[in-house]
């Protein structure tokens, strides 16, 4: 039996300037296998989820939000979005 390699990230998201955008995110990665608790703010251009890396890499994740044109990154553990 496979184990679940469950862990909570946190991205920094650029680009979004309404709650449609952020709306738009979230509902794209709640869509997908393996990304559960999606929650996008767009006041502190972040998104938190928790990933089952066995069926999605973070790297995807990066690679669907900038395929609906934002930019994004894994926030360093602990980081505090700059005012």
């Amino acid at each position: 039996m496979e184990s679940k390699l469950k862990k909570e990230l946190n991205f920094n998201i650029y680009g979004m300037h309404c709650a449609s955008c952020s709306a738009l995110i979230e509902i794209s990665l709640k869509n997908k296998n393996g990304i559960e608790n999606v929650s996008v703010n767009l006041l502190t251009n972040t998104a938190t989820m928790t990933v089952d890396e066995n069926e999605i890499k973070t790297a995807d994740i990066i690679q669907i939000i900038e395929n609906l044109g934002y930019k994004a990154e894994l926030a360093e553990e602990g980081e505090k979005k700059k005012p």
